[in-house]
């Protein structure tokens, strides 16, 4: 597994978001208001770039997020498990305790994968 701060995405920089420019409504002028339109028109392309950069950011930090499954699946899991039940497993151990972080997430994974072989190998399907 990669370190917790790749998965998290820390290396990734969040866009800063372009202010939307305020017409002075007090004595307005011609010049006044052909200035706001141009930084109104200026604002707009940021904001478009922003949204790309946005969506970025969402799109890197949600592959992250599936690469994180995806080594825990290939560390932790075991063999008889098929995709359903390591679905199971993730969301679960996601759902318990990803607000304390993803190296809290790990232990839970571990725990559940654990409790799982257990309950299969009681079951005696393995043999």
């Amino acid at each position: 597994m990669k370190d917790f701060d790749y998965y998290n995405g820390e290396d990734i920089v969040w866009p800063t978001r372009p202010i939307k420019p305020i017409l002075d409504k007090t004595n307005v002028t011609v010049e006044k208001a052909r200035e706001y339109a141009d930084k109104l028109e200026e604002y707009e392309k940021k904001y478009s770039s922003y949204e790309k950069e946005r969506k970025f950011y969402d799109n890197e930090r949600k592959k992250r997020l599936d690469e994180f499954k995806r080594d825990l699946e290939e560390e932790y899991a075991s063999e008889w498990m098929n995709q359903k039940v390591l679905d199971l497993v993730y969301n679960r151990a996601r759902d318990e305790s990803h607000h304390s972080g993803l190296h809290e997430v790990v232990g839970a994974y571990s725990e559940i994968v654990d409790f799982l072989d257990d309950v299969y190998n009681c079951m005696g399907v393995a043999e």
